[in-house]
């Protein structure tokens, strides 16, 4: 994913600590873990302050369809995508 990312001159970040994002732009959040799915679903990868009105906000997560980050994405006015979602052809 990083020479993806190189080639468009965008910033990619790993997970092991968000808290140092929250002042940056970021336009798209993105949940590729297990966190928040079923039965664990008061789980969230990140905190509700990461989201700003407009990002578009993906979980992977498919179970619940709306997760607790999802949820909270919509609070702050984002464009939420489910995993069930990422995984549908268009």
């Amino acid at each position: 994913i990083r020479p993806f990312a190189d080639t468009r001159k965008c910033t990619m970040e790993a997970y092991d600590s968000v808290d140092h994002l929250v002042n940056y732009n970021i336009d798209v959040i993105m949940n590729t873990t297990s966190l928040g799915m079923s039965p664990h679903v008061d789980e969230t990868p990140f905190p509700k302050i990461m989201f700003k009105k407009g990002q578009v906000v993906f979980d992977a997560v498919y179970n619940p369809l709306r997760t607790r980050m999802l949820m909270e994405a919509e609070e702050m006015q984002c464009v939420p995508v489910s995993g069930l979602e990422m995984m549908s052809p268009h």
